[in-house]
């Protein structure tokens, strides 16, 4: 990832991509559209409003620099209702969401929106954000919220829904509030136009773009079976259905073809069921939806792309684009969207939802390999030419551009080196009396950021954690592990180095670790600090994957095994021992002015007793300027 310089605002504008969900399905090509746009000077950061149901499956692209912010805890949330913030952007929020409740039906905009949106404002401006481009339908609403926050914000249609309903009164309020709007291609802007002609000055047509380079070339032009590939969209039976009548007219007329049905649900059965009615058994198989990669090699292994998605309208489908990048001829449905990708006769063929029709086209392009080969590659030459991301990222970098111009970023003051504390939960009970005391301090210091693992209960809390960052949701976590193969194998050949500590614990922590080294570069974290006992292995692991320096805390009364807290002892830099049975060369230090060989230990106080000892902010800011001072 890329570093930044002490984590300062620097001449980079800096943009917040917002999605209901990332990373998103089908693969979206927004991801080449973001990388394109870190290329052009761009820095990014992606917020996504949930967790994806199915991280495991959907990763995102390796060149991305972009940090990922995902919701925070639950208990963040419902602490806001019960203990709102004092301040303006948060009176503003609560405004708009009791306009709302007010003036559209439920179900438009999502009940508690203002306290999500409150801490997503929070972290964009923290890390210098200057403008908001929502790329997903679903998260339009947030954007009205951040806008109260000082966060102005532009976002993407892909198509518009025919006649005329509730959340076209949203979608004018959007276009009203909106720097600007990006229309994926032309029908979708007239459609726009129509809704809200008040805003049409607004309104630009911006193609989705794609690197046509990073596909794999199809062999379309082989003589033999004829291989085709449907990639079905929810809702798309019927014309699936249409698909294998055509394909039945095939095997009469002893015409060689093979369809792969890509996708999942239930209508599963039922084509199966259909497939055996028509004697199709032997030219008919099936594919799990796949992922971006197995896209790629699917859409190369065949010769013709069937697009039968109606529903789609004016959408220019990202599934045609990236078949007309492998090189592939496609055979859609005639509408608008594919009307604009497909050039009929040339780059493919539009044909009406009609079995004769399509089965005809198909007879056809089965007996002329010659021809199949001319129209993928006069497709490919559209996509280079036309859709290609050096054109279609230049007006989008052209519009956020004109939209900060003059504008500060909101504000992230220049920062010391990056000191990162890490605890294991937000202080909700009584036992630690001086964690509290020491994270008020520490939250008013720049160039500290603090992590923790857990909330615990709501009702239980004795601070508000609204400086506070959390760790994203486990699968989130376990996504990231699969994704940074190289921090992950590395930190679990560190396994060794542990032998007294659980295997369960050991990789909990490495998860952990690898996550957030994965953000170290990025974020400026120079020194890593273990606020308690119970982060210690977490950070040791942090420290070994990225070699920052390392100091912690370790109080008493603890439930961390002493012989894994002694296996990582000498990786201290300095540090503060209240355990007897840390059989380490780290006295228990309370004081400065103590030392321990050539190294000074000193850090926190531990909370040995329920009462302060004196002066502990003197301390603290005493081993905080120690941590800065290590590069």
């Amino acid at each position: 990832m890329q570093r930044r310089n002490q984590r300062t605002v620097d001449d980079q504008p800096h943009i917040a991509f917002l999605f209901s969900e990332y990373p998103a399905v089908p693969p979206a090509l927004c991801d080449s559209e973001m990388q394109a746009l870190e290329a052009a000077g761009f820095r990014l950061t992606v917020a996504s409003l949930t967790v994806p149901n199915d991280c495991f499956q959907r990763l995102r692209p390796p060149a991305l620099k972009a940090e990922i912010l995902y919701p925070p805890p639950r208990a963040m949330r419902e602490m806001l209702r019960s203990a709102p913030p004092q301040d303006e952007s948060w009176r503003a929020m609560t405004g708009v969401a009791a306009e709302h409740a007010k003036k559209y039906p439920p179900g438009i905009v999502a009940a508690g929106l203002e306290r999500t949106a409150w801490l997503y404002a929070r972290e964009l401006r923290r890390r210098g954000v200057q403008h908001v481009h929502v790329r997903s339908p679903a998260a339009l609403p947030a954007a009205l919220y951040l806008k109260r926050a000082g966060l102005p914000f532009s976002f993407t249609v892909e198509s518009v829904s025919s006649g005329e309903d509730a959340r076209d009164d949203l979608l004018r309020e959007l276009l009203e509030e909106a720097e600007f709007v990006a229309a994926a291609g032309e029908s979708t802007r007239a459609a726009l136009t129509a809704k809200a002609p008040a805003a049409a000055d607004k309104i630009h047509r911006v193609y989705p773009g794609i690197d046509a380079s990073r596909y794999h070339a199809a062999l379309c032009g082989d003589a033999g079976i004829l291989r085709l590939v449907c990639i079905a969209a929810p809702g798309q039976e019927p014309h699936i259905s249409l698909l294998l009548d055509a394909m039945a007219k095939l095997n009469k007329a002893a015409i060689d073809a093979e369809l792969c049905i890509a996708g999942d649900g239930p209508w599963r059965t039922s084509v199966k069921q259909e497939m055996a009615l028509l004697s199709l058994n032997g030219h008919l198989r099936f594919c799990r939806m796949p992922d971006h990669e197995e896209a790629k090699r699917l859409l190369a292994a065949s010769d013709v792309f069937i697009h039968l998605d109606a529903a789609g309208g004016a959408e220019l489908s990202p599934r045609i684009m990236e078949a007309m990048a492998t090189g592939l001829p496609v055979v859609a449905l005639a509408q608008p969207g594919t009307e604009e990708l497909i050039e009929d006769g040339k780059t493919g063929w539009l044909v009406s939802p009609d079995v004769e029709a399509l089965a005809e086209r198909l007879a056809i392009l089965a007996g002329d390999p010659a021809l199949r080969a001319e129209a993928g590659h006069a497709g490919l030459e559209r996509m280079q030419e036309v859709f290609s991301l050096r054109n279609t990222a230049r007006p989008l970098a052209d519009q956020f551009r004109k939209s900060i111009a003059g504008r500060f970023a909101p504000a992230m003051a220049p920062q010391a080196t990056g000191v990162l504390c890490l605890l294991e939960n937000w202080p909700y009970d009584s036992a630690d009396v001086i964690l509290t005391d020491e994270l008020r301090f520490l939250q008013g210091q720049a160039g500290v950021d603090l992590m923790a693992a857990n909330t615990g209960p709501v009702e239980a809390m004795r601070m508000s954690p609204e400086s506070m960052e959390f760790l994203p949701d486990g699968a989130v976590l376990e996504s990231v592990w699969r994704q940074e193969s190289g921090l992950a194998d590395r930190a679990a050949s560190l396994r060794n180095a542990c032998p007294c500590t659980p295997g369960e614990e050991f990789f909990l922590a490495a998860r952990r670790a690898v996550y957030l080294a994965a953000l170290q570069s990025a974020r400026g974290w120079t020194h890593i600090h273990a606020l308690r006992a119970s982060t210690v292995l977490w950070a040791w692991l942090l420290h070994r994957l990225t070699g920052v320096s390392l100091s912690a805390a370790i109080e008493p009364g603890h439930s961390q095994a002493p012989e894994t807290l002694t296996e990582m002892a000498s990786a201290f830099s300095f540090g503060s021992v209240a355990d007897g049975r840390i059989a380490a060369d780290i006295p228990n230090v309370l004081h400065p002015a103590s030392t321990a060989g050539s190294r000074r230990l000193f850090g926190l106080l531990p909370a040995v007793s329920k009462q302060a000892p004196e002066d502990p902010a003197a301390v603290w800011s005493r081993w905080l300027n120690q941590a800065r001072e290590r590069r």
